[in-house]
């Protein structure tokens, strides 16, 4: 994920003109679903510098800022929600600073030039399979022009199933092939951990026409009328 936008908009607000006599700037990060906990690492500021708000640092930062250091600007990262006012011990600082926020299925589909609002809860299900670089980079390989719910599932099927392209026809058939040849499908359990088992089933029924209830891949191999090899004209 490129977090050079949040970057961006960081250094916008840690290094704007100071009012009111105040020699720094303070933001305050509060990261209440612990998206970022693992990027927070990669941001770096030339003139700034990035402190981790824990259960048990408030006291420690709160003598840093106030009485340590005086003037340097500060980033204040949580990877917890805000607390109330009366549990807060940098109230009084966060009275006079700013507050920062984003979430991470913003940053990605901005990042991809998503500008669709309905698929944000499409990218949101997928949160998961975007927090890995390697998973994250496949999928921006693949160049889609136009985003659509059906590409998203397909490229992220595609990515866990390592093809080159995407193409729901070649995922059904290295998870079928692997299904036959061992007794762990671990296309299929990367499906399951990363990607959206239900999606891949709706799929099924779009495409191929696989109405059973049962989530079986030995009668979606075995299902009557078109060929589950029959090319799926789904690449994207």
């Amino acid at each position: 994920m490129n977090l050079d936008k949040v970057k961006k908009v960081l250094n916008e607000m840690l290094n704007k003109e100071t009012v009111d006599g105040r020699k720094r700037n303070i933001v305050f990060w509060y990261d209440e679903n612990a998206e970022f906990v693992e990027e927070i690492d990669e941001l770096q500021f030339e003139n700034a510098k990035v402190i981790k708000l824990t259960e048990n640092n408030s006291f420690a930062i709160k003598y840093e800022l106030e009485k340590v250091d005086t003037g340097s600007h500060y980033l204040i990262y949580s990877s917890s929600p805000k607390p109330v006012p009366r549990e807060n011990w940098l109230l009084d600082i966060l009275k006079y600073s700013q507050e920062f926020s984003t979430d991470k299925t913003t940053v990605i589909m901005r990042d991809l030039g998503v500008r669709d609002a309905s698929l944000r809860d499409v990218f949101k299900k997928y949160i998961k399979f975007f927090n890995n670089k390697e998973r994250y980079r496949k999928f921006v390989s693949y160049n889609i022009e136009k985003y659509t719910e059906d590409k998203v599932d397909i490229a992220v099927l595609s990515v866990l199933c390592r093809l080159q392209v995407p193409d729901l026809g070649s995922v059904v058939k290295v998870v079928l092939v692997e299904e036959a040849e061992g007794e762990k499908n671990k296309y299929l359990e990367a499906i399951e951990r990363f990607g959206d088992p239900n999606a891949f089933w709706r799929l099924m029924k779009e495409v191929y026409g696989y109405n059973l209830e049962e989530r079986s891949l030995e009668k979606l191999l075995l299902k009557p009328g078109r060929s589950i090899f029959q090319p799926a004209n789904q690449k994207l």
